[in-house]
């Protein structure tokens, strides 16, 4: 396996490592376990509707700087996006 294949290949697994092991990191008084997570896939969903991108999106298309860039960009936005959405329904981060 040439070292470019095997280089998406680790990232791959990474991200999927990742994404197995994301769980939400929030918070509210009197919240129950599946009422955080109920919330935090609904305002992941809500960041995946204005960015376009799924919130674990890890496919490429381009190994480019520029692409590179886009993605992290947009990773980022995605981010934020969850965050505000948690905090306006009350919930704080747990970090």
């Amino acid at each position: 396996m040439n070292s470019l294949k095997l280089s998406v290949l680790s990232l791959a697994v990474l991200v999927g490592l990742g994404a197995c092991a994301a769980k939400p990191d929030w918070t509210r008084k009197g919240a129950s376990d599946a009422e955080i997570e109920k919330d935090w896939n609904e305002c992941r969903r809500l960041a995946d509707q204005q960015t376009g991108v799924r919130w674990d999106d890890s496919r490429s298309g381009s190994s480019s700087g520029l692409a590179e860039y886009d993605r992290r960009q947009t990773a980022s936005r995605n981010k934020a996006i969850v965050d505000a959405c948690m905090r306006g329904r009350g919930y704080f981060p747990i970090r």
